[in-house]
C-alpha cells in the first residue's frame, strides 16, 4: 500500500489501460495453478519418503486450507501443517516441524525451477533477466551437487534416515 500510494495515479492507469492484461494473467494463473500442483507434490513425496505416506488428493486439501493461512502469516500456515500432522497422523512436533524445514527447502527450489522457466519464456531479453537465469541455473546446479555428496557420503547416524 505505501509503494502504491508514492506513485502517480494517473500514469499508472495510462499504463494498465495499454497494458496486455489478458496475456499476464493468463501466465499468472497457469504458475499458480502448477505452483499449486507442484507444492501438493512435494509435500506428499516428503512425507512419503520419510514413512508417513498421504494421498495426493489429502495433501491438495492440506496445501490448499494451509495457503489460506499463508495469506496471513507464512509461519501460521506451516504451523498448521505442523499440526495436522500431529493431530490426525500422529507424527511428534519435533519430527513434524523437521519434516517442514526439509519441505521448505524443497518448496524454494520449485519455486526456483518455476522461475528459470519464467525467465525463458519471458516475451523480451535483457540483461536482468539473463543474470536471473544463470542465478537460476547456479542454485540449481549447487543443490544437485548437495544432494549428490549427501547420496555418496558414507553412512552415519544423522545422515543414515535421509540416504533410506
Amino acid at each position: 500500500m505505501y509503494l502504491f500510494c508514492r506513485i502517480d495515479t494517473e500514469q499508472f492507469y495510462c499504463a494498465l489501460l495499454k497494458a496486455d492484461i489478458g496475456y499476464y494473467v493468463f501466465w499468472l494463473a497457469v504458475f499458480s495453478v502448477a505452483g499449486f500442483l507442484v507444492d501438493a507434490q512435494n509435500l506428499r513425496s516428503i512425507l512419503f519418503h520419510f514413512r508417513h505416506p498421504i494421498s495426493y488428493v489429502e495433501s491438495l486439501i492440506i496445501k490448499g486450507l494451509s495457503y489460506i493461512l499463508m495469506i496471513v502469516n507464512y509461519v501460521a500456515g506451516i504451523g498448521a501443517i505442523v499440526y495436522y500432522l500431529h493431530r490426525d497422523k500422529n507424527i511428534s512436533f519435533i519430527r513434524s516441524t523437521g519434516l517442514m524445514m526439509i519441505y521448505n527447502m524443497s518448496s524454494r527450489n520449485s519455486l526456483l525451477i518455476l522461475s528459470g522457466i519464467g525467465v525463458l519464456i519471458a516475451p523480451y531479453s535483457s540483461t536482468l533477466l539473463d543474470n536471473i537465469f544463470v542465478m537460476c541455473v547456479i542454485l540449481l546446479g549447487i543443490f544437485i551437487v548437495w544432494i549428490l555428496v549427501l547420496k555418496l557420503r558414507p553412512d552415519t547416524e544423522k545422515i543414515k534416515k535421509f540416504k533410506e
